[in-house]
């Protein structure tokens, strides 16, 4: 019985080969090992590749450091985080909600696109929302348009000839602010000669020098300030007399030999 044995023994061996080439065949899906169109070397090209996608995977998640959940990390990355036929969340079947993954991922979703389309009440509801929101046609919009256009180009071209007509104005403008600077110097010392000149009638009354801080100095100009703003009063008043007096004759002769005289 034992030759028996060691003779299946050593027939299984030769010809099925030793026990790694037995492991590795065991190992191999059956479906590869009845196929008759994969060859003998298409076995070790498929594992590298399986090998290379592993270590990938592998290294995919070594980087991931987020420790976010699959969920959260796809959402990070802009991919699709759900899966719309086994929705997790009562959320993840509404409308709105499909149409917004549509709208994200497309035909990935493998959802209907026909959901995209509004329905009547949506459609319904947006034809009124638009006429109430845009009530003007298009062709209202462009007449609305061109007349603020042309009202605007209006408006520029008024402040445009008010400023050529400033900039003509300019020099007579600058002329007349230079006279009034000059009368107004003029005043300025015509009152300050006034001042120096009752200063120095002070000063002589006294007959020696005294400061202007002086309280009697100060109240001697006092009295002469008045004293000559009586004088120039009485100056004015006189003035007035005379034109009146002239204007009064002048009507006289004009009544008696019957002509018009205009007085000012």
């Amino acid at each position: 019985m034992a030759n028996i044995t060691r003779a299946l023994h050593t027939s299984f061996t030769k010809s099925i080969g030793n026990g790694k080439t037995m492991l590795k065949i065991l190992g191999t899906p059956f479906n590869r090992l009845a196929s008759t169109d994969i060859s003998a070397t298409e076995l070790p090209e498929q594992e590298v590749l399986n090998e290379k996608q592993l270590a990938a995977a592998a290294l995919e998640a070594k980087r991931n450091k987020s420790r976010l959940k699959p969920r959260h990390y796809k959402m990070l990355h802009e991919q699709m985080h759900v899966d719309p036929q086994n929705p997790e969340f009562s959320y993840e079947e509404t409308v709105k909600f499909r149409r917004k993954l549509i709208a994200r991922h497309g035909l990935a979703t493998g959802i209907n696109l026909g959901i995209a389309w509004p329905t009547r009440e949506e459609l319904q509801e947006k034809i009124e929302y638009e006429k109430v929101a845009h009530p003007f046609t298009l062709q209202q919009m462009v007449e609305q348009k061109k007349k603020l256009r042309e009202e605007e180009m209006k408006r520029i071209e008024t402040r445009q000839k008010d400023i050529e007509f400033k900039m003509g104005k300019l020099a007579s403008w600058m002329k007349e602010l230079k006279d009034r600077q000059e009368k107004k110097e003029a005043i300025a010392r015509a009152a300050q000669e006034k001042k120096d000149i009752l200063i120095e009638e002070v000063r002589q009354h006294f007959g020696y020098v005294v400061s202007m801080k002086d309280p009697k100095f100060q109240e001697m100009l006092e009295q002469k300030e008045k004293e000559a703003k009586k004088a120039e009063k009485e100056m004015k008043k006189k003035v007035r007399s005379e034109k009146a007096t002239s204007k009064a004759i002048a009507q006289a002769e004009a009544v008696s030999t019957g002509k018009e005289i205009k007085m000012d």
